[in-house]
């Protein structure tokens, strides 16, 4: 499922009126390429997507990869898909360069960028030993107690 944030919209209106269209058709579409390699890398890796929103910070895909290997690759197509985007200086330069900031941009160290997301896959992967993050394991085992508890509450009481 696609949702669009109004923050995309309001997003698109200021660029629409700061850059020359050129640029901004150049951008739109080195974007759509970034997130096209994430969505492709998914796939290939058997996982799913489960949610894609375009807000004012960019788009966020939520998924589900079962291998961690895949998670990387999701992480890293994005960035490298820009990248690429490079190799059609010659005969597209509006659309390599825009592709060069974009993949450079996305690689920060940043926590909603591609950059924030392999620093933390890495940080996860050495402090846990795998790259299912410590929040992610803290809610797991608190869904576990809950159920238990839940368990434990509807089951009726015996009366002495």
């Amino acid at each position: 499922m696609v949702y669009l944030e109004p923050g995309a919209c309001l997003l698109w209106a200021l660029l629409l009126l700061t850059l020359p269209l050129p640029w901004l058709l150049s951008a739109l579409l080195a974007g759509l390429i970034h997130e096209l390699c994430h969505l492709t890398a998914v796939q290939l890796w058997g996982g799913s997507v489960n949610r894609i929103c375009v807000g004012f910070a960019g788009t966020r895909i939520d998924t589900d990869i079962p291998a961690e290997a895949g998670r990387l690759l999701a992480i890293l197509a994005g960035p490298l898909g820009s990248l690429l985007l490079c190799l059609l200086f010659p005969w597209q330069p509006r659309l390599a360069v825009c592709g060069f900031v974009q993949g450079i941009y996305n690689l920060l160290p940043i926590p909603s960028l591609d950059g924030g997301r392999l620093l933390r896959f890495y940080l996860d992967r050495r402090t846990f030993g795998t790259a299912d993050s410590g929040l992610r394991q803290a809610q797991k085992k608190n869904s576990l107690q809950t159920k238990g508890i839940r368990s434990t509450i509807e089951k009726p009481m015996k009366m002495r």
